[in-house]
C-alpha cells in the first residue's frame, strides 16, 4: 500500500500537468498522419470604385480637373493601359499663373480589386459615403456637354463641409468636387477650394 499514494500523484501529474495541447482535433491523412493545420485566408478583396469609374471608357480617354481659386492648377489624367490586374492612369500637372509652368507628372497604377484592409477614403467615385447632411441630384455641364450627377455633402471639422457630384458616365465618376466654409449663423456657405472637371476627351483604344 505504500506505492499507491506516489502512483496516484504520478497520474494525476501525467494527466493534468501540460495546459498548451491543442484543443482542435487531429484529421489524419488516410496513411494514418495528421494533417498540417489549416492557415488562416487572407481578408477578401473589395471591388476597386476608382477602377470601375474608368474601366469601361476606352484608352486614351482623358479628363482635366481644375484646383482652384486663385491661380491654382489643372490636372490632365489619361487612362493609357489596361491589364488584367488593373489599369493605368497618366498623370500630369499645370501650375496656373502668370508664367505657367508644368509640375509632376507620372503614371499611376489603379488595381481592380483592393484588398479589404485598405482604410476606405472620404468618399469613392459612386458610393454614398457613409456621412451625409444632404443629397440630391442636378445637371452639370462640362464642355458644353450635360451631365446628370448625384451629389452628397459631407460634414467635416468645424465650420467646414464638402459638396461632390458623381456621375457613372465622366471617366473617374467625379464632376465636381467643393470644399465650404459656413461664415454665419444663418449657415451661409463660402466656396474654399474646388476641384472641377473641366474637359472630357473620350479615346480610340479599347
Amino acid at each position: 500500500m505504500r506505492l499507491a499514494f506516489p502512483l496516484l500523484v504520478a497520474i494525476l501529474i501525467v494527466g493534468c500537468g501540460s495546459n498548451k495541447t491543442d484543443p482542435t482535433p487531429a484529421v489524419n491523412n488516410p496513411d494514418g498522419q495528421p494533417q498540417p493545420k489549416q492557415s488562416v485566408p487572407p481578408p477578401a478583396s473589395a471591388e476597386n470604385p476608382e477602377y470601375m469609374a474608368w474601366a469601361f471608357f476606352p484608352v486614351g480617354t482623358s479628363i482635366t480637373v481644375e484646383f482652384g481659386p486663385g491661380p491654382g492648377s489643372d490636372t490632365k489624367q489619361t487612362l493609357v493601359e489596361k491589364t488584367a490586374e488593373g489599369l493605368v492612369l497618366d498623370e500630369s500637372i499645370t501650375v496656373r499663373g502668370p508664367a505657367s509652368f508644368a509640375g509632376p507628372s507620372g503614371k499611376r497604377t489603379v488595381p481592380k480589386v483592393k484588398p479589404a484592409s485598405v482604410q476606405t477614403p472620404e468618399f469613392e467615385p459612386g458610393v454614398k459615403p457613409s456621412k451625409v447632411s444632404a443629397e440630391g441630384s442636378e445637371t452639370v455641364t462640362i464642355d458644353g456637354k450635360k451631365y446628370l450627377c448625384t451629389w452628397y455633402e459631407i460634414p467635416g471639422v468645424g465650420n467646414l463641409s464638402r459638396r461632390v457630384w458623381f456621375s457613372k458616365d465622366i471617366p473617374g465618376g467625379i464632376a465636381n468636387n467643393v470644399m465650404q466654409a459656413q461664415v454665419d449663423a444663418v449657415g451661409t456657405k463660402r466656396r474654399s477650394a474646388h476641384f472641377k472637371t473641366t474637359k472630357i476627351e473620350i479615346g480610340t483604344g479599347k
